[in-house]
């Protein structure tokens, strides 16, 4: 009988414990879902009560350039004219040629600066290539089975967490470089040993300690035309163009002629003064430049960028001529001046150029991907398969970094011969590359989405024209108030009634490239379309927050 009611003792201790642990896990996911929701709450509420709305647009070089005509300064346009009881501020921060990890870097800067109410970002582009080029027999059933077997999948996870270990590593290593330098800098405090101390602080992408130590080596000696050069860097990667331009102005006057600090700095001004819209003095800097520097090897090609980026290809197209002349390898100049010629509706002219200039260089990956899409457009499609088969066998290398997504082209090519078989083998080849993601863009698209979540702001995560969301959507997954902006229908759609180059002023990822005023402006378009459908917006008068 005693031991009857013991049991019964215990059933009782333990039945209480269990309902107690049931009832603090219901608190706390009450608790949580109320923290949640209020959370929510606030932030309708606050887009509700505060009529000033702030975008802050990331990204790189198709967020930064177009001017008045960049999609940012056109979204803000399209927002303010469908409700122009509100005012709208859009903010650009794209910085060219940047990666998601320098973007992730200034993300702080930015939300403490601008206060966004909604975070625009289309990054990842410049992260490097996300596929490797395949070989044509790749299209063989047994070499795609082996693409999916989980040894190769553990593989790939293997070496990405051996990159990450080796990145861990010199992290490491700089951070007791820096604790070395400090003795020494309290020792011998010089403009040298700042400077010194001001790129360890750079590798490790701290950029206000970076600024810090460039400014006390400028405090030292303000003629320290290196320091002066990386303080102008740092500004530019801020996307904080004045600062750029004053400090690079002044590593120019100190620099001796013969330096690529100053060649660099030169490059780096024009385009501060470039994003900063101030056309007239960005060229007169790059005459300058050229006149300063005999070696500028690319000196008459970036005044030829100026006049395209101001949509004046008839001025333009004489300088690339000038630049091929000095130097008859310049790729850029070959691919620039084709677009030129094609708004002449000279594609016999840009044909034999283009492969004049593969003559020269002919395993670059960007001249032969151009000559591809080239020959696509004037309906030379089997001379086309056989380029861009070409262009398969090509080293990643030979691309320079960059993602030109060859398969795409390769399969319009077979859809326009009516070669439905070929057509669905690189189908499924681009259906496993949308599943598969660069590891860095990944990485900060995670820490992006926890950032903007915390603090309640709607981000809005923007794919490339022509690009699959399916990748994208491989990247966010629920942290926050996220949306995707679908760039490829609208893109295809209007693209099946004029041509490529009426939306865009280049190729550099091989299906697509930096847009046009219209181009830009359906990026816009598709962008204000998601924001009015998915934020509450209400009649409200502007407020005075902190726009800058």
């Amino acid at each position: 009988m005693a031991t009857t009611k013991l049991q019964h003792k215990i059933l009782l201790i333990i039945g209480s414990m269990l309902l107690a642990i049931m009832l603090v896990e219901f608190s706390l996911r009450l608790g949580g879902l109320i923290f949640k929701t209020s959370q929510e709450i606030t932030n309708r509420t606050d887009l509700k009560t505060r009529a000033a709305y702030r975008i802050l647009c990331l990204g790189e070089s198709m967020v930064a350039l177009g001017g008045q005509d960049a999609f940012p300064r056109q979204l803000e346009r399209i927002l303010n004219d469908k409700m122009p009881e509100i005012h709208f501020k859009v903010i650009n921060k794209g910085i060219p040629s940047t990666t998601t990890t320098q973007i992730i870097a200034n993300l702080p800067h930015y939300l403490k600066q601008y206060d966004p109410h909604i975070v625009v970002a289309m990054m990842g582009i410049n992260d490097g290539a996300s596929f490797v080029p395949i070989q044509e027999d790749m299209a063989n059933p047994l070499k795609r089975f082996g693409n999916h077997l989980r040894l190769y999948k553990f593989y790939k996870l293997l070496k990405a967490h051996i990159a990450a270990q080796l990145d861990a590593l010199t992290v490491r290593n700089v951070k007791r470089r820096i604790n070395k330098t400090k003795d020494i800098i309290e020792n011998n405090p010089s403009a040298n040993n700042y400077r010194k101390m001001a790129s360890l602080y750079r590798v490790l992408l701290e950029w206000d300690a970076e600024k810090e130590m460039l400014q006390k080596a400028l405090a030292i000696n303000p003629r320290d035309y290196e320091a002066n050069a990386y303080l102008g860097m740092n500004h530019r990667r801020r996307g904080d163009y004045q600062e750029a331009i004053e400090a690079l102005k002044d590593a120019i006057r100190f620099a001796p002629n013969d330096t690529d600090i100053k060649m660099q700095s030169y490059a780096m001004l024009v385009e501060c003064l470039t994003l900063m819209e101030q056309y007239d003095q960005a060229r007169d800097i790059q005459m300058k430049a050229i006149n300063d520097i005999p070696n500028y090897v690319r000196g008459w090609g970036v005044l030829g960028d100026l006049f395209v980026q101001e949509g004046k290809c008839e001025l333009a197209k004489p300088l690339y001529m000038k630049q091929l002349e000095i130097n008859p390898t310049d790729t850029l100049s070959y691919i620039k001046l084709t677009f030129c010629l094609k708004k002449e509706d000279k594609y016999e002219t840009a044909e034999k150029l283009l492969t004049q200039a593969i003559t020269f260089n002919p395993k670059s990956g960007p001249l032969n991907a151009e000559l591809g899409s080239l020959l696509m457009e004037t309906g030379k499609y089997k001379k086309a398969e056989k380029i861009l088969k070409k262009c398969l066998t090509l080293p990643e290398s030979s691309y320079e970094g960059a993602d030109i997504n060859i398969h795409a082209l390769l399969y319009d090519t077979y859809r326009a011969q009516g070669n439905d078989k070929k057509a669905q083998e690189i189908k499924e080849i681009l259906e496993t590359q949308n599943n598969e993601y660069n590891l860095e863009t990944y990485k900060n698209y995670q820490t992006l989405q926890k950032e903007l979540a915390q603090r309640n702001i709607y981000l809005f995560a923007v794919q490339y024209p022509l690009r699959s969301v399916q990748r994208l959507k491989t990247m966010i997954n629920g942290y926050g108030q996220v949306f995707i902006v679908d760039n490829e229908k609208s893109f295809k759609e209007a693209m099946a009634h004029e041509p490529y180059d009426t939306y865009f002023i280049d190729r550099f990822a091989g299906d697509f490239g930096h847009c046009t005023p219209k181009g830009n402006r359906l990026i816009a378009e598709n962008i204000a379309d998601s924001i009015l459908d998915h934020i509450p917006i209400t009649q409200k008068k502007p407020d005075s927050g902190p726009v800058k």
